[in-house]
């Protein structure tokens, strides 16, 4: 018992060591082209990154990650793939993940001239509460995979024409986001529900009102949902110095509204009882 236990504790350490990060290459199976923006990461924990436009990533790895961990890669339209990190005997390795169709249902909407309709907070508010990406004083500067949104209630079958939110403060040249929609279930956000990949630049704006057009999405939500989440994730961005690190969006606390934020594609949602300026435009059937 005591020769396996220590033989166990001698592998998973020299894992830990030999191990700090896991770099590699993401691609289509059948085109064998590269898959940029890939969510990356161990479920439920903090370890995680987001593969570059050509399909490239780094994930750093640390010492409570375990052999017997499975890795997850994640993309719209195409299969979810979960590997164990004791897989990975090269620290360089190449991904294959498979095309997936989804087949969404039906939507059927009223003859009715739709209503346009606002939903979320459409002003800055006074300027004494902001969300940040970053928080003062960390170290750490991978924001890759963070992701922030807010909880709308649905009252009719919707389309949704554009997001909308407010930057308070930005120290980039240029950050590139992508827009999740999610159905929630038991308070958090499960599935996505929108099927293409949204991604957009925010790009040499300080301070000001940005939106998103997103009718060529042909997102359309009905009413039986009762809620969702939408929510915009760091993918990318170039900052304007070396210490750059603030993007932020006010907000203020509002005990029947949720704001939901992970740090990577695959940590545990978190929620608290904030209404950020962060609004969508939609068409009420």
């Amino acid at each position: 018992m005591k020769k396996t236990f220590l033989i166990s504790f001698i592998l998973i350490s020299a894992f830990n060591y030999a191990q700090n990060s896991i770099q590699g290459k993401i691609i289509d199976a059948e085109t064998k082209l590269e898959l940029p923006y890939v969510n990356i990461g161990i479920p439920k924990t903090n370890i995680g990154t987001v593969s570059n436009k050509d399909g490239y990533f780094n994930l750093r790895l640390n010492k409570n990650v375990k052999p017997n961990d499975s890795l997850q890669f994640s993309f719209i339209g195409y299969e979810s793939k979960l590997i164990k990190i004791s897989s990975f005997s090269n620290s360089k390795v190449k991904i294959e993940m498979t095309p997936h169709i989804d087949q969404l249902s039906e939507v059927v909407l009223s003859s009715k001239k739709p209503k346009r309709k606002i939903l979320g907070r459409n002003h800055k508010g006074t300027g004494t509460m902001w969300y940040n990406f970053y928080i003062a004083g960390e170290k750490q500067d991978d924001r890759l995979g963070k992701e922030v949104g807010m909880r709308f209630n649905l009252k009719g079958d919707y389309r949704v024409n554009s997001l909308n939110f407010y930057i308070g403060q930005n120290e980039y040249n240029s950050i590139k986001f992508r827009l999740n929609v999610y159905r929630i279930e038991n308070n958090e956000p499960l599935e996505l529900l929108n099927d293409k990949n949204i991604i957009f630049d925010v790009e040499n704006i300080q301070s000001d009102w940005f939106k998103v057009d997103l009718r060529r999405y042909d997102i359309y939500l009905k009413e039986e949902l009762g809620s969702f989440a939408v929510t915009i994730q760091w993918l990318e961005s170039k900052k304007k110095t070396t210490q750059s690190k603030f993007f932020s969006i006010p907000g203020s606390i509002n005990p029947l509204d949720t704001q939901y934020y992970r740090e990577k594609g695959m940590s545990q949602w978190k929620s608290a009882n904030r209404n950020l300026s962060f609004y969508l435009e939609v068409d009420r059937y």
